[in-house]
């Protein structure tokens, strides 16, 4: 079986494997020279069939490493597969009809059809398309290629299907098995991602810079705060904000009802990403607060 294991998000990329062995990988922007392209990895594919010697009527499965249909419209779809700005200007009205209450989110087997549809107009007409929780693909990636067998994997991101953080144990019989997942309330991702941000950098991009900053920055009060960020009782894990989010936010001088653009803009993803974008609001504010008179330096240590 030749099988094509697909990033679809931010970092587009592409594995081909045959008969269970890994032929080749490569990022989207590696050939595109676009920074973190994202989408459909057209010229990733394009150059691992053609090094291996393969036509798209060979691939008998296409896998994406995410269950995309639960969250992306199907105009945001065909965009990620074209990059056509038509598209996008469709998907963004999609959004602001959603977010007026005009229409409603159509996704699952409607939204499989659309992945389909591009697929096929791609020229991969004999392949099956399967999807695949996302932290699964963290964890296999990483225990099925580990030098060493190891009893625990665990992962952690943003958030992806709903989950940020994710322990698995592997069975011979049942493969990576889940032991526990915790969702985007307490995402380490986040947290980083705010961090970049607070310091001027691009979330999901600079993150390594926040890393190398770090060794120029010192122990203090800051890093108790941010420990403090996290908390874990009764076998339950938690992180800020703990509160009801309505009174946080308007701790925090937002409104639940807020601007037009903001509410377009958050209807981009499911109701989990609105979730996970209202609690990014709530914790940019208090690092904004809690860092305020402290270095760019000792804020990047204390994060580590």
């Amino acid at each position: 079986m030749t099988i094509l294991g697909i990033n679809f998000s931010h970092d587009a990329s592409v594995c081909l494997l045959k008969d269970g062995k890994v032929l080749a990988a490569i990022e989207e922007e590696k050939i595109s020279r676009v920074k973190q392209d994202s989408g459909w990895p057209v010229h990733a594919v394009e150059k691992l069939l053609h090094d291996h010697g393969m036509a798209k009527t060979d691939i008998d499965l296409i896998a994406f490493g995410s269950l995309f249909y639960t969250n992306l419209n199907k105009n945001e779809i065909r965009y990620r597969f074209r990059k056509a700005k038509l598209y996008k200007a469709f998907e963004i009205l999609n959004r602001a009809c959603y977010a007026l209450g005009i229409a409603n989110h159509r996704f699952s087997e409607y939204t499989k059809a659309a992945f389909e549809e591009e697929i096929r107009k791609a020229g991969f007409t004999a392949a099956k398309v399967q999807y695949f929780d996302h932290h699964l693909c963290h964890a296999a990636s990483a225990w099925y290629a580990a030098p060493f067998e190891c009893d625990l994997v665990f992962t952690a991101d943003g958030h992806g299907d709903g989950t940020a953080m994710a322990f698995y144990e592997h069975n011979p019989l049942e493969g990576l098995r889940p032991l526990s997942k915790y969702g985007y309330e307490v995402s380490v991702g986040q947290f980083y991602s705010g961090i970049t941000q607070l310091l001027g950098f691009r979330p999901t991009r600079h993150e390594g810079k926040i890393t190398g900053l770090a060794a120029y920055g010192k122990p203090g009060l800051l890093l108790e705060k941010f420990r403090g960020l996290f908390c874990f009782q009764a076998g339950k894990l938690s992180r800020f904000p703990f509160e009801d989010q309505e009174t946080l936010l308007n701790a925090f001088g937002f409104s639940t009802d807020t601007d037009l653009k903001t509410r377009i803009n958050a209807y981009s993803e499911s109701e989990t990403g609105r979730q996970y974008a209202s609690n990014a609001r709530m914790l940019a504010a208090w690092l904004k607060k809690e860092t305020s008179g402290h270095s760019k330096e000792d804020i990047a240590y204390a994060c580590q």
